[in-house]
């Protein structure tokens, strides 16, 4: 999309919305803060509870045994939860930009919402 498509659409947009606009793209930029919330509380669970596990795998490490039941399923844990940090990072990678500049991020939103 070319900046003067851009312009058209947004005047366009202007347009139809009238006085309501500004109160909507109001509400577009803090609906980005509350997104950007939500993912830093999806972001920290998987921190979390990788902090109440690491001792477990730690002393896990340490005993050098065989294998059991108990050291198999922290094995089948850990990898699991290294799956959800590693889609937790990828959601970061999305989400920390929008926060950087929530006014594009909004326009983006709009945007998309009068494409469908």
């Amino acid at each position: 999309m070319n900046p003067d498509d851009l312009a058209r659409i947004l005047d366009e947009l202007g347009r139809r919305l009238g006085p309501a606009g500004e109160h909507v793209f109001a509400l577009a930029v803090r609906q980005v803060y509350i997104d950007a919330a939500i993912a830093m509380v999806f972001l920290s669970i998987p921190l979390v509870v990788l902090a109440a596990t690491a001792r477990r795998v730690y002393h896990w490490q340490q005993d050098g045994d065989s294998y059991s039941d108990r050291e198999i399923t922290t094995i089948f844990y850990v990898v699991g939860l290294g799956v959800w940090i590693g889609l937790a990072l990828l959601y970061a990678f999305i989400v920390v930009p929008r926060l950087l500049n929530p006014e594009y991020a909004a326009i983006q939103n709009l945007l998309r919402a009068i494409a469908q």
